[in-house]
């Protein structure tokens, strides 16, 4: 079974083809000193380098009514893939821990893991060795903790599984470069659907910096070869005649790479709100100082949509403003102390309509997905409110809101919320994915526990990162626990 686990696990050793494969590379291309030195060949695909910027041949061909319907004929996804059986296997593995669509919020959910990314896998090698790599990783992760029912599984099986999964990764990474030299729509969305898979991928791998490269590489295509305005319709219109991809299809990938960008922007300064910036400049989604107007909430969609653009203008404006930070003078500002003060009445309207639509008829059943995304929304917004007064002063300038019991009362409230959701919740298993790409419940206690100066709060925000067993990005509820005892002063985390 070439290219099979059996193949590696019956290696007594370290296989010579180990050293010399398309490891990823987080340090840059062509000066690579740790792929180098170790006499390896460098696999970091570097799109600045290699990937020129076709954008006017791109979007002249997008601007062709497209108007055949033919699409590449794929295998039935039922079938499987065409491969070893190891790869089969862990193919399979991949759509099963994707199958609740990689979301913590209901409305999140994507067809993209569902459904598009397993199709292309099974015509584009690519994509394929993408995914099985991605498979055998979220299986090394749950045979290390213990989850897979393998607890007691040796080392040496978990080191074998973890080379198959690294030559998987390394294969994969070989045929974006055959796309990357291709430089057509079809290509282009190709590596599109890899760095994704990429960046999952490093991030079960906790693996930050390689995931951040991916991200990068990710957006820096996007923003240099799509036309924004035109995928944003989401329309079903085929995005090239020959390829089973709609503009929808492309659009939900952007519109996770923003997310992605967002969990990562909140949770380190070494991500810049780079596409969530350009996405608000081309789609003008700029409202005035005092023109916000939320609109009614009557579903956990409502509400979803809500908090979404609640928190796109939120951070888009902290990033917009941060040159700013620490200018008293400019603060004191009446036009920017009334965005301000809109900016927290609209986060606080949205909450309200949100716990209106809790004790109406359309109310989500409490248990249920829907509940607690719609909780996580109302958290979410509530955090936003917070980082709205911080925005003149930077995040690790804490005693300006230390003071403010508005802010610690909004704190103590949302730990409160999170603890009984959280009990509620516990025992239905939903959200059904232990790791999704999206911030959530981890990064609101964390947030909380920083600003908070009620040792009773900080207490319950703690306790339930302790009970809590979930990745949403960056954010591993475990791996945060580790920084928080021994804490002086509120920070980004470190990479």
């Amino acid at each position: 079974m070439e290219g099979g686990l059996a193949q590696v696990v019956q290696l007594g050793e370290k296989p010579t083809w180990l050293s010399m494969a398309f490891w990823f590379c987080d340090e840059g291309k062509p000066n690579c000193l740790r792929c180098t030195a170790s006499g390896r060949i460098c696999g970091g695909y570097d799109l600045g380098v290699r990937f020129i910027d076709s954008q006017g041949v791109l979007r002249a061909k997008r601007k062709r009514r497209v108007t055949t319907t033919s699409i590449i004929s794929i295998r039935p996804l039922s079938l499987g893939i065409e491969g070893s059986d190891a790869e089969r296997q862990f193919f399979f593995s991949c759509r099963r821990a994707t199958e609740a669509g990689v979301a913590m919020h209901l409305c999140s959910v994507s067809s993209f893991w569902t459904k598009l990314a397993p199709q292309l896998g099974h015509f584009d090698a690519a994509v394929k060795h993408s995914l099985v790599a991605l498979g055998a990783t979220y299986h090394l992760k749950k045979m290390k903790t213990g989850v897979s029912g393998q607890k007691n599984a040796s080392s040496v099986t978990a080191d074998k599984l973890e080379l198959f999964a690294m030559r998987q990764y390394n294969r994969a990474i070989e045929n974006v470069y055959g796309h990357l030299d291709k430089k057509n729509p079809k290509s282009i969305a190709l590596v599109l659907v890899c760095c994704l898979i990429f960046v999952s991928l490093e991030l079960l791998r906790q693996n930050n910096r390689a995931a951040i490269a991916h991200l990068r590489n990710g957006i820096q295509i996007i923003i240099s070869a799509l036309d924004i305005d035109l995928l944003s319709d989401s329309s079903s219109t085929p995005w090239t005649k020959d390829m089973v991809l709609s503009n929808s299809d492309l659009w939900d990938i952007i519109t996770q790479f923003r997310n992605i960008e967002f969990a990562w922007n909140v949770f380190s300064n070494d991500v810049s709100l780079t596409l969530g910036l350009h996405l608000r400049r081309v789609l003008g989604a700029q409202p005035k100082p005092g023109a916000f107007k939320p609109k009614s909430i009557t579903s956990v969609n409502d509400g979803y949509k809500a908090r979404t653009e609640f928190m796109n203008a939120v951070t888009a404006r902290y990033s917009e403003l941060q040159k700013h930070q620490g200018d008293e003078v400019f603060w004191a500002q009446p036009k920017m102390q009334q965005e301000l003060y809109s900016l927290r009445t609209w986060g606080g309207k949205i909450m309200s309509a949100i716990e209106a639509l809790w004790t109406s008829p359309q109310a989500p059943v409490i248990g249920t997905w829907s509940s607690y995304s719609s909780q996580v929304d109302w958290l979410l917004i509530s955090s936003g409110r917070t980082l709205v007064e911080m925005i003149p002063f930077g995040v690790n300038a804490h005693t300006k809101v230390a003071g403010n019991m508005d802010i610690q009362n909004d704190v103590t409230r949302g730990v409160s919320l999170a603890a009984k959701m959280h009990l509620e919740h516990a025992a239905t298993g939903r959200p059904p994915s232990e790791f999704s790409l999206e911030i959530g419940l981890v990064a609101v206690m964390y947030w909380a526990w920083v600003f908070s100066t009620r040792a009773e709060t900080k207490e319950a925000a703690m306790r339930i990162l302790q009970d809590l067993d979930k990745m949403e990005g960056p954010w591993d509820a475990k791996q945060i626990l580790t920084s928080l005892p021994g804490m002086v002063k509120p920070r980004l985390l470190v990479i």
